[in-house]
């Protein structure tokens, strides 16, 4: 399924349990729908890259049709506002940025970034390694998912919940 919601388009994948795999008829799959091009739905699912490519992973019963006639009014202000958040620039306030330096500057040894299997505290310490390493105060969080450590460690992150 290609989702589209004015911004761009995405590939979902839906997986359909393993008891459900035999079936040839897709309709006896619980919450398993089809919908008609134009019609407006509701996605929720997990965002991964396959081949270079974003898709999204969707289980039956993930995608749902919006019965509501603003959704798609509600979502596009949505977008807007996140538009905002991440293209308007943060300035750290001075305590925070000098408590990251002499942190990073009090660590003896650095550890290995462990890729596989991140925690909230490993992708703590890349930003914060990331923000205290900038020449200047201020940044955006695109200039920040632009890492590709930082936005590693979240995709994979993000993929284990």
């Amino acid at each position: 399924m290609v989702v589209d919601d004015g911004t761009g388009v995405m590939q979902c994948i839906i997986w359909i349990p393993d008891e459900y795999k035999m079936i040839q008829n897709t309709s006896l799959v619980p919450g398993l729908k089809t919908f008609e091009l134009g019609q407006v739905v509701r996605v929720t699912g997990c965002p991964g890259e396959y081949r270079g490519e974003i898709q999204l992973t969707v289980q039956p019963g993930d995608v749902s049709l919006c019965s509501d006639p603003n959704d798609e009014t509600v979502f596009r202000l949505q977008v807007l506002n996140m538009e905002k958040v991440y293209t308007n620039a943060v300035k750290l306030p001075p305590h925070i940025r000098d408590q990251a330096t002499f942190e990073q500057a009090s660590q003896s040894t650095k550890s290995a970034v462990d890729k596989q299997h991140p925690t909230k505290t490993t992708l703590f310490n890349a930003i914060r390694d990331w923000v205290s390493n900038r020449k200047g105060e201020e940044f955006t969080f695109m200039e920040l998912d632009d890492d590709p450590v930082i936005r590693d460690l979240a995709m994979t992150m993000a993929s284990q919940v």
